[in-house]
């Protein structure tokens, strides 16, 4: 659940879109980032959360429309809801503002803005989170085609003419084709630079990957790219935090690019190194035990769930003293301490980016009582969970 928080995080970061991440149920804010939780429409409107989660029918991202106001929502592997938004797709409205905040049941309105975005950025966000997250392909063209047919279908229901917002839709298929030109994460996944060079220089050169109007909209897709590149490269057994870094670095180099010709070398220079680097690291066989990776997916996947090292050792289909003698090698810790460290980890998150009672956190990650959840996250924090969450609440807001 941890890396699904930090991609949620670094894709509000990069784009400035708002993102909100509900449980299985939607009742439970699980993240949340772009407004504190007081004045966060879809953490206060549950009747607005419902109903966009509600027409995700067959797990499909889908755009939703409130007027000029955007939303985009999809599942991650675990069926958890992601959701993005609100923003505006035309100019800024301050009153339009007031009456939305007061009319999705903000505790104030001061201070409360919705951001215009254009539609292109919202839907290859929606795809960038689909994939990360539940490892689900689909297009831009696809996600907009489907809102633009229900839209039409709402307008005809009305006996009016087609919206603004089908037409802006339709106007912008011709910018969508970052996320069809993706094969480059499979190649660094596996330490295969040829491949990858293979596909800069010819049937998808850096410069198609790249083709839009605008020197931001280049930005913001090379964005993407890079951020696309230093997943695979840790799912490609490069150590997380190194990339991290790594990736921050080539962000920061990014903002310093002046032209599409420039964000293209820079480009080229990030997928070929990251793809490399994973090489050289499968030459070197240093990479992290495969079933140990399993073994994290699972505890990952279940952090809201009762389990027992049975449970982990059946999943991954190994006897169970082998594989806990694998996973303290390679982590350094048990499975249970390692899944405790976890739940806390995970609470944390929540405690500065949500309203949820500590309770209801409690309850939700399996701890036996409050009592005891207040114990070992103490242990672990260095504060009792109410002091942490004054401390750091809304550390991700801005």
């Amino acid at each position: 659940m941890e890396n699904i928080f930090f991609i949620l995080e670094r894709m509000r970061r990069m784009t400035g879109i708002p993102i909100s991440y509900f449980d299985l149920t939607g009742k439970i804010c699980l993240f949340c980032t772009g407004y504190e939780p007081k004045i966060h429409p879809l953490v206060r409107d549950l009747g607005l959360r419902k109903s966009i989660i509600n027409k995700m029918s067959s797990d499909l991202p889908i755009l939703e429309f409130e007027g000029h106001i955007l939303y985009g929502a999809c599942k991650d592997e675990l069926g958890c809801s992601i959701i993005l938004g609100p923003v505006c797709i035309d100019q800024k409205n301050r009153e339009r503002d007031s009456d939305y905040a007061k009319m999705h049941k903000m505790m104030s309105a001061e201070g409360f803005e919705i951001n215009q975005k254009e539609l292109d950025a919202v839907s290859s966000t929606l795809v960038s989170i689909c994939f990360m997250t539940a490892g689900k392909t689909f297009t831009e063209k696809e996600i907009a085609s489907r809102a633009a047919s229900r839209l039409c279908y709402e307008e005809s229901k009305k006996d009016a003419v087609q919206s603004f917002t089908v037409e802006s839709i339709e106007q912008e298929f011709a910018r969508f084709n970052f996320t069809e030109e993706m094969s480059f994460v499979e190649h660094i996944r596996d330490g295969n630079p040829a491949k990858v060079e293979e596909i800069l220089d010819g049937k998808v050169p850096a410069e198609d990957i790249l083709n839009v109007k605008t020197l931001k909209q280049n930005e913001y897709l090379a964005c993407l790219a890079i951020y696309f590149a230093s997943r695979a490269a840790a799912k490609g057994g490069l150590d997380i935090d190194a990339v991290n870094l790594s990736s921050d670095l080539q962000l920061a180099r990014l903002e310093e690019c002046n032209s599409i010709e420039e964000i293209a070398a820079l480009l080229r220079e990030v997928l070929l190194d990251y793809a490399t680097q994973v090489k050289e690291l499968n030459k070197s066989g240093k990479s992290r035990d495969t079933y140990v990776l399993q073994c994290i997916k699972y505890i990952e996947g279940h952090l809201n769930k009762a389990f027992t090292v049975d449970d982990v050792a059946n999943a991954v289909g190994l006897n169970k003293a082998y594989l806990s003698r694998r996973f303290t090698e390679a982590i350094g810790m048990g499975m249970m301490r390692y899944t405790q460290r976890r739940r806390i980890e995970t609470a944390a998150v929540m405690l500065q980016t949500t309203a949820e009672s500590v309770a209801k956190i409690s309850s939700y990650l399996c701890f036996t009582s409050q009592s005891h959840f207040g114990k070992v996250f103490k242990f672990q924090m260095h504060m009792a969970p109410r002091q942490y969450r004054d401390k750091h609440k809304n550390m991700l807001m801005d």
